[in-house]
């Protein structure tokens, strides 16, 4: 027990180390304070926050050998959402507020419908694993 709270410790730790250094380079380097930057600095904030989040989320589920499934394919999905935001902000420059917004969405929606997909395929896993007992 005393290895997994040191496991959500550090992801906590680095989690807030990353969000800190985030706000820091926002405001250190020479970005141009327009609401669409703002608005850029907000989900990427959002998608550092439900990343690391859902990190420590994984870690206090019970070490199953049917959670294997769905602790590895929730962290690469957290991990891609986290990616495909970081990706988006390289376009902060060429798009509107309101494509931006849009593109922030799609992103958004594509990982929630991963990532219940992926509960889906785990319970139904699980259950066909129980029924063959």
């Amino acid at each position: 027990m005393g290895t997994k709270l040191l496991k959500i410790g550090f992801i906590g730790a680095a989690g807030n180390t990353l969000i800190i250094l985030t706000v820091l380079a926002f405001f250190l380097l020479r970005i141009e304070r327009t609401f669409l930057n703002w608005l850029a600095l907000s989900f990427l904030l959002f998608a550092e926050f439900v990343m690391f989040l859902g990190f420590i989320g994984l870690l206090k589920l019970k070490e199953k050998s049917e959670s294997l499934f769905f602790k590895a394919s929730m962290a690469s999905t957290l991990f891609l959402y986290f990616i495909a935001t970081c990706i988006s902000m390289l376009f902060v420059r060429f798009l509107r507020v309101n494509t931006f917004l849009f593109f922030q969405l799609g992103i958004i929606i594509a990982f929630l419908i991963i990532a219940l997909l992926i509960t889906a395929v785990s319970r139904g896993m699980k259950d066909s694993g129980n029924s063959a007992e």
